[in-house]
């Protein structure tokens, strides 16, 4: 019994170490691509200091100007820490899982603007935000980044919010070919999905259906002077 015993502790002793030494080779064998759209440090110092220039000479003045505020400067910049990336990631995929046949492309950054109506921190202040897109098949715009169009969804069931048809965020798309590339996108989706632009706005407002995957609320430098 002793024997077998010890048998079974070499066997699980050989195991380990063959495993030990199989995790670093996986680990060496995964590498990783530096991305396409990296760029260098002095074009970004560049083009980070040609924007407080404009700032500096036309937006700040205009805005202190419009807002009665002297000492008023507009943001330079957001931060979101890594976790926060990574958890919005995740639920982006989470989406992607829930919805297979619909394929979600991309994410689009756009500019906004805090006003007392949603921010009480940070009025007047800019702001970005991001919003996942789906692909525009069939309409192979010279810009590809009009083929992909940011949207909500239209839950299926209530208990699972992010299971459901994507319903095309209207008011967040560029004016030129707008209602060309949304008639694309009704024709490969779902009466439903249709019904949610279409029914009357009285008594109904679509928009307070629709479960929202917009990312918001970094950290915004230079930060307001006092909390309002």
């Amino acid at each position: 019994m002793k024997k077998i015993t010890t048998l079974k502790i070499g066997i699980l002793t050989l195991l380990s170490a063959f495993m030990s030494c199989i995790e670093p080779n996986k680990k060496q064998d995964e590498t990783v691509k530096t991305p396409q759209q990296i760029i260098n440090i002095e074009t970004a110092i560049e083009m980070y200091q040609e924007d407080l220039k404009i700032k500096e000479k036309v937006i700040n003045p205009s805005l202190r100007d419009l807002y009665q505020d002297n000492t008023f400067e507009d943001t330079q910049f957001a931060w979101f820490s890594i976790d926060e990336m990574r958890d919005y990631i995740k639920y982006i995929d989470a989406i992607q899982k829930e919805n297979p046949k619909q394929d979600i492309s991309g994410i689009r950054i756009y500019f906004g603007r805090y006003s007392r109506n949603n921010s009480k921190k940070y009025v007047n202040q800019q702001t970005v935000f991001m919003v996942p897109t789906v692909s525009n098949k069939g309409v192979n715009s010279k810009y590809e980044n009009l083929n992909h169009l940011p949207f909500a969804i239209l839950p299926d069931e209530s208990n699972n919010p992010i299971k459901g048809e994507y319903s095309i965020i209207e008011e967040l798309l560029l004016d030129v070919g707008k209602k060309d590339r949304i008639k694309n996108f009704m024709k490969s989706t779902t009466n439903k999905q249709q019904a949610a632009f279409s029914l009357p706005a009285l008594n109904y407002n679509p928009v307070l259906q629709l479960t929202s995957v917009i990312l918001n609320e970094g950290e915004m430098a230079p930060p307001p002077k006092k909390e309002q």
